[in-house]
This record gives C-alpha cells, sequence and structure tokens, in this order.
C-alpha cells in the first residue's frame, strides 16, 4: 500500500523528444487539495512548493515517475475552478491544457474536508473530456480515515483510492491502476539480467550411492532414478562464470565525453524583480503559453523548466519568481519562492537578468547582477518593454542601466520587448555565445606567452620595503567559470589593481564576453623554489653543505660555570 515510486536514474537519462512521448498523467482538482504534495511523492523530493493556503501551484509543472519498469509523466496544475476570475481565471486555461495533453487524469479531493460542490462541478467537466480518471481521495493518513473517503463515491466515478501523499499511503494501488489505464501507451524496460553466480571451487559433492537395501527397494518399485550432474571440472580445466565488466574508457573517449557535455543542453534562468516581463519573454521564446502571465506583482511561484530546441541547440528555460530585499518580504510563500530562484541561479548555465527599461536599473537589480557574478554564472543583461519608452528617453534609459551596473561591463545587453517580439531570438543568441565563452579554455603555453608581453607592458607595482615583485607563469585552472592562477614570489603585495589589469587583458587577448573571469595570485611553493635554483646552478657547481647549527641548551639543564684562563705570563733570564 505504501510503495514508493522510483525517482528518475541518471544513468537512464531519456532525451527530449523522448520525454514528450511519454504517457501523461494529470492531477486536477480544485485548490489545497494536496496535489503538489501528491507530485512530490510521485517525482522524489521537494521541486514543487508546498503552502497551506489556495493557490499556491499557478503554472504546470512536469515531472517524470518509474513505476513498475515503465516510465511516465506527470504534471501538477493550479487549482481548478470554473467560475473563477482574476488570476485563478488564468490559472484554469493552464489547467484545462493540461487537461487535453493528458492520458489518464487523476482527480485529487480532499477527504478529511470532505466532498463540496466545486468539487462536484469539476467533476462534470472532466466526465466531458471522455478520458480515463481515477479519483485520489488524499489526506486519509490512517486507516481510521477510510470511511472519510466513500464520500467521494457521490462524484459517480469507479476508480477510488484512499491515498495520503504526505506518508505515501495507498499511492502503490493507485498507480497500478494507472498502469492498467494506460493500457499499450506504457512501454516497460526489459527486466535486468541476473549476474552470473560464481562456482565453488571446492566443487560439487554428489550423493552417495545407495546401499543395497535401497536400491533392492528402488526396483521393487520400479522407479527410476534420476540421473546424476556431470562431475565439475578439475582444477585444471575449470570454468568459472565472472559478470562481464565494462572495460576503462580510452583517453580518446574521455574526451569525446568532455565535448557531448558543451553540447547538452543550455539552462538558461530568467531573474529578476517582479513584474518586469519574465514570464512574457519565456512565452514569446516557446511560442506558446506555456506560464501564466499577468499584471499583478508575484504570479510566478515556482521555477518552471521548459526545454526547447533554438536552430539546432537545446535549452531549457527556467522562469523563477521576482526577487525583492528581504525586508520587503513578508509571506512565508514570496520566501520560499524567493529561495527557490536563488537556487535556480546556481544551478543554471547562463542568467538573463531581466530589467524593466522604463523603470532603470535599481540598486536591487545590481544586488541581482553582484550575486549571478559571485555565483559564477554567465550573465546576459535584458532590458524588457523597450515599447512603452519613447525614442526621445530610449538612449538615456539604456545609458543609465548600464553606468549602474558598469561593474559587469562584461555582460552583454540585449534590448528587447516580449509584447512585440522584438528582439526576442537576439536573447538565445547571446546566451549561447556567452555559454562558448564562459566553457572556453586557453592552452598554457599560449597562454604565457601573451603573459610575458601583459607584465613586460606594464610590470607589477613595488611591494612592501620596496621589495620587487616578481610574476613567473600563469595557468587557466578551471572552467565554468573561467579561473586563472598566477604565480608570484610575495602573492599578498599583488594589489586589486593589478589583478584587475590581468583580468583585463585575459579579455583581450581571448575574449570571455558574457562570462565572469577571476584571476588569483599564489606564491611558490617549495618544491618550485627548488627546482629554479637547481635551473640557475652551473653544471659543475656543488651545493654548500649547511653548517651544523649548535644544539639549544634544554630547559632545566644546569648552565655551564665560565673559566677564566690566566694570561701567560713571558720569562725574562737574566745573565750575570
Amino acid at each position: 500500500m505504501g510503495r514508493k515510486p522510483k525517482r528518475q536514474n541518471s544513468s537512464t537519462a531519456l532525451s527530449q523528444d523522448d520525454v514528450a512521448n511519454l504517457p501523461l498523467i494529470a492531477l486536477i482538482g480544485r485548490p489545497n487539495v494536496g496535489k503538489s504534495s501528491l507530485f512530490n511523492r510521485l517525482v522524489g523530493g521537494r521541486p514543487a512548493l508546498v503552502q497551506d493556503e489556495p493557490g499556491v501551484t499557478r503554472d504546470r509543472r512536469y515531472g517524470i515517475v518509474k513505476w513498475q519498469r515503465a516510465q511516465m509523466r506527470v504534471v501538477d496544475t493550479g487549482g481548478l475552478d470554473p467560475s473563477a476570475e482574476g488570476i485563478l481565471g488564468a490559472m484554469r486555461g493552464q489547467t484545462l491544457r493540461a487537461v487535453d495533453e493528458a492520458d489518464v487524469i487523476v482527480f485529487v479531493v480532499d477527504a478529511h474536508s470532505g466532498i463540496t460542490a466545486l468539487d462536484a462541478e469539476v467533476g462534470r467537466a472532466l466526465r466531458r473530456t471522455g478520458k480515463p480518471i481515477i479519483v485520489a481521495a488524499n489526506k486519509v493518513d490512517h486507516e481510521k480515515r477510510d470511511l472519510l473517503a466513500t464520500e467521494a463515491h457521490s462524484l459517480g466515478f469507479t476508480n477510488l483510492f484512499a491515498v495520503s501523499a504526505a506518508h505515501g499511503r495507498g499511492v502503490g494501488s493507485m498507480m497500478d491502476a494507472v498502469l492498467r489505464q494506460m493500457g499499450t501507451k506504457v512501454t516497460f524496460e526489459p527486466k535486468p539480467k541476473a549476474p552470473a553466480r560464481r562456482r565453488s571451487r571446492r566443487g560439487y559433492q554428489p550423493d552417495e550411492e545407495l546401499d543395497a537395501s535401497s536400491q533392492e527397494l528402488v526396483e521393487m518399485l520400479g522407479i527410476t532414478p534420476p540421473p546424476l550432474p556431470p562431475p565439475p571440472p578439475g582444477p585444471d580445466d575449470e570454468e568459472i562464470l565472472v559478470p562481464d565488466f565494462e572495460e576503462p574508457a580510452a583517453p580518446v573517449e574521455v574526451a569525446k565525453k568532455k565535448e557531448e557535455d558543451l553540447d547538452r543542453p543550455i539552462r538558461l534562468a530568467l531573474v529578476g524583480k517582479p513584474n518586469v516581463g519574465k514570464s512574457s519573454l519565456v512565452n514569446r521564446m516557446l511560442g506558446q503559453e506555456r506560464v501564466l502571465v499577468h499584471d499583478k506583482p508575484g504570479t510566478t511561484r515556482d521555477p518552471i523548466d521548459s526545454p526547447f530546441s533554438y536552430n539546432g541547440r537545446e535549452f531549457v528555460l527556467v522562469d523563477t519568481a521576482g526577487l525583492r530585499r528581504r525586508k520587503v518580504v513578508k509571506t512565508l510563500t514570496e520566501a520560499v519562492s524567493a529561495k527557490m530562484s536563488r537556487d535556480q541561479i546556481e544551478r543554471a548555465d547562463v542568467v538573463a537578468l531581466v530589467l524593466d527599461l522604463e523603470d532603470g536599473a535599481s540598486d536591487d537589480d545590481a544586488k541581482l547582477a553582484s550575486f549571478v557574478e559571485q555565483s559564477g554564472r554567465a550573465l546576459v543583461i535584458v532590458l524588457n518593454k523597450s515599447d512603452i519608452v519613447g525614442r526621445s528617453q530610449l538612449d538615456g534609459k539604456i545609458q543609465q542601466c548600464k553606468e549602474r551596473l558598469n561593474f559587469v561591463e562584461w555582460a552583454t545587453v540585449i534590448v528587447t520587448s516580449a509584447m512585440t517580439g522584438r528582439a526576442v531570438d537576439k536573447i538565445l543568441e547571446a546566451a549561447r555565445a556567452a555559454y562558448v565563452e564562459w566553457s572556453r579554455r586557453v592552452p598554457t603555453a599560449e597562454l604565457n606567452r601573451n603573459f610575458e608581453e601583459m607584465i613586460t607592458r606594464r610590470p607589477p607595482p613595488s611591494g612592501p620595503s620596496g621589495r620587487h615583485i616578481r610574476l613567473y607563469y600563469a595557468t587557466q585552472a578551471a572552467v565554468s567559470p573561467p579561473l586563472f592562477f598566477v604565480s608570484a614570489n610575495i602573492e599578498k603585495a599583488v594589489s586589486q589593481p593589478y589583478r584587475r589589469y590581468l583580468a583585463n587583458q585575459f579579455r583581450k587577448y581571448y575574449g570571455f564576453a558574457g562570462s565572469p573571469l577571476k584571476v588569483i595570485v599564489r606564491g611558490r611553493t617549495k618544491e618550485e623554489e627548488v627546482e629554479e635554483s637547481k635551473a640557475k646552478r652551473t653544471p659543475g657547481q656543488k651545493s654548500q653543505p649547511k653548517r651544523p647549527s649548535t644544539p639549544k641548551p634544554k630547559k632545566g639543564a644546569p648552565k655551564r660555570l665560565a673559566v677564566k684562563k690566566a694570561p701567560r705570563r713571558k720569562l725574562t733570564v737574566s745573565r750575570s
């Protein structure tokens, strides 16, 4: 009864086309009946925001559930209210799209609060679709509450299951019914082969031969004993069955895997303050009403992933909730949504910081840009709503945004309009270019040739007490984001302005447009100093042995008294 669906294994990850062809389960119901909790139970983890208030979920959220060697998609929807208006009415359009896409509908009701008139109205609307419907009476946490689920029979559906999304009770039986309703739409994975068993080296010990009395009894009854199995092979010709293991990957295969990492879908997260047009931009890129759009600030609550392809390149668009200063956040729902948005920044490859061009760049936008830079993500600045800014003010607004965000001048700036579709495709092109620069690696030999020119053109300033600072070499230690190590004799004496000079020179030679870049100066190790001294030594020169140091007296030992020697006297001989 309480079996838990298996989570998607990374080793058996499906492509975007395969995922789109999987059968779909839609979780439908009125607001605040536990659809998001059931979604989290099926998918695993807590990807959907759950809160004890109606209307938390507003967009469609998709996931993959694996049950009985079958993979299916499941979609979480907002509360369905056929007579709602305003933002709840806009949510109804998103829910009806999920109903149209679904192969099986799971109608979720709240058994604890009972069947309401809104449940009956939703049930009548779902019955008109003609699709298989399974009723999940949620919040039945104990056997004593099973009677509460019987009231759901008044809805007129045959398949009814008492479940508890919070504890997993009854979810397994419900998923078995879903598989039966799917029929041939579900494809099952083949059973994994059992590993080959290893034979014992001790050999097989056959049964002892029957004695004479037992042999006579067998002949009287006419029983033919089964033949004995053949003896095992001896030590010389013993054959041991061993499972097949994969051979280690060759260096060429490892290089191919790194190239495949560059070809994986680019995760592009759209972040910004509330009501700047992030959801409208996502819908414009996808060409459909994928996420809910409303003029009320804070419409988006959950981060919504939307995979799609653009000019042969795979993307995953992530629409996030609007971020504000923490002291302005008042509700727990908004605080959790902001936390999830910040997590999406750290998970993304490229971040598109969306600004309202009419309002210009503010301190909150600057803090967001700084957070993206500290997270090491590639950055594209999107100035949205250019259609409502006059031509006479357009250049001034753009200049104000660039001056306020001058510390990320390496980011690409795109002026666009989600309403008219102006330059929306340039966001994807800029994100693709920034991802390439973000993943760029410079060969060490080429880097050091140019590094000598950099320090020759502008040597580092003197260190403390006028001590000369020497920079030996540079190397790129990491990519995504690019990280450079510079070796120096006095690491702390290299000032921050000179480090910025080196970072700007790296950008001048190699680009890295749209990507943050970090330069770390480190001192030389003892091994490097020893190797340098050996290289400077002439071939016939030997190292001078160290003079033995006088041992220090131990603590508590008696001090030795110093004895003064009497001066020698000269003897004088007198001649008589």
